[in-house]
């Protein structure tokens, strides 16, 4: 008898502590439903499960070579990076928008930019981050007008991969973007922007293989994107209100967002390829990964040209003659 008091014992003081560490949680967030100053809340474990990590073998990449992007320059042509607050991240930064207010935003506010500059690291934290705020407020024209020059910048500073993750440039102004990327390619920095099928562009999209719509060719690789380690505030007020409104809401899609991106994910690979042989090409580097890459499936998707990095080091190694 003892021994089954002591045994449920054990079993009560479990569920009690189970539910008070739940408790503590939700009276965590709850506090902070209506707090201005708390945007995010990051879940250092979230890559426990299966992520860009695993999927493209990131990790024995670098068991394998060592190489974590070290001595590798990456701009990321975005806004919201909360350079100010989060400065032990950044490297250096510029803003190209000629407009104070954005310049704000761009300097104190951590959305958009911050979190493409978390993932990167997160990857290539050896890696030297430039933010490169640009102009998304404006007019198409002067958003790329601001990409220019934030390229143009770039080249003289001796940036080695440049980054993109916003909205297709099309029209008229596509004309000045592609002269802006054909000067990078001149000056051997490596583009990863996202909705570009530029030639000398790395073109990456999630676990599709279909083309994009209103590009000429298909994406050159494919990045899982599917880990989710960040709750928003603003979506967790919104996911609040709905349950109070006993109205249906997709917790994935509504409460968090994924800290990945294709285009950061890719420019964080190819940093780690350029630490191991900087004299290549851009062309040379995609290359390399599409030859490398395999198919994959995950949740009904199924994928060619998944990067697999540990494999596009060992073609890197081959060419030198070592592993």
């Amino acid at each position: 008898m003892k021994r089954n008091i002591k045994k449920y014992g054990t079993w009560l003081l479990l569920l009690a502590l189970t539910a008070s560490l739940a408790g503590n949680i939700y009276l965590f967030l709850a506090a902070f439903r209506n707090a201005q100053d708390i945007w995010h809340i990051d879940f250092e474990d979230a890559n426990s499960r299966e992520n860009y990590f695993t999927v493209h073998k990131i990790q024995k990449a670098r068991e394998m070579s060592g190489a974590d992007g070290s001595g590798i320059k990456v701009g990321i042509l975005d806004w919201c990076f909360g350079y100010d607050e989060h400065r032990e991240l950044y490297a250096g930064g510029e803003d190209f928008t000629d407009d104070t207010e954005l310049l704000e935003l761009y300097q104190s506010q951590s959305e958009h930019g911050y979190w493409m500059a978390h993932t990167l690291h997160e990857i290539a934290p050896g890696a030297e981050i430039y933010a490169l705020g640009t102009n998304v407020c404006g007019s198409e024209e002067e958003f790329v007008e601001s990409l220019a020059r934030a390229i143009d910048w770039a080249i003289t500073q001796n940036i080695d991969v440049l980054t993109y993750s916003q909205s297709p440039v099309i029209g008229t102004n596509r004309d000045t973007f592609d002269a802006a990327i054909d000067r990078a390619a001149q000056a051997g920095i490596v583009t990863t922007f996202i909705h570009t099928d530029h030639p000398h562009n790395i073109l990456p999209d999630g676990l599709f293989d279909e083309p994009e719509t209103g590009l000429s060719r298909r994406s050159d690789v494919n990045i899982f994107t599917y880990d989710y380690s960040m709750i928003l505030m603003n979506n967790y007020r919104d996911y609040l209100s709905c349950l109070e409104k006993g109205e249906e809401v997709n917790e994935k899609d509504s409460l968090y967002l994924s800290i990945s991106s294709t285009s950061v994910v890719t420019a964080g690979m190819i940093a780690m390829m350029m630490e191991v042989k900087p004299d290549m090409t851009p062309d040379d580097y995609r290359d390399i990964l599409i030859r490398t890459s395999e198919t994959y499936s995950y949740n009904g998707h199924t994928a060619s040209r998944v990067v697999n990095l540990e494999a596009a080091m060992r073609e890197l190694y081959k060419t030198d003659g070592g592993i």
